[in-house]
């Protein structure tokens, strides 16, 4: 988990989501980027890059992956 301001101020919280088939091969695939903005958060941002991005993302090119994320709503209990 990454934690990281934007240019407004905002801070956010950034993970990998640990699918089905997530393991630790970081050398082919993708890796799928949720973005919180607080730990009560109802709504999440989602974005997908080349497997071991997230290891070594900067702050930066966090900020620049938010931009790109897509919104979607969190549900429990389905």
């Amino acid at each position: 988990m990454k934690v990281f301001k934007v240019s407004d101020g905002t801070s956010w919280t950034a993970r990998l989501e640990a699918g089905d088939d997530a393991g630790d091969n970081t050398t082919a695939g993708w890796e799928a980027v949720v973005f919180d903005a607080s730990p009560h958060a109802v709504a999440q941002r989602l974005v997908y890059r080349p497997a071991g991005w997230f290891e070594t993302a900067t702050p930066g090119e966090l900020a620049a992956a938010l931009e790109e994320s897509v919104a979607v709503r969190v549900r429990w209990g389905t």
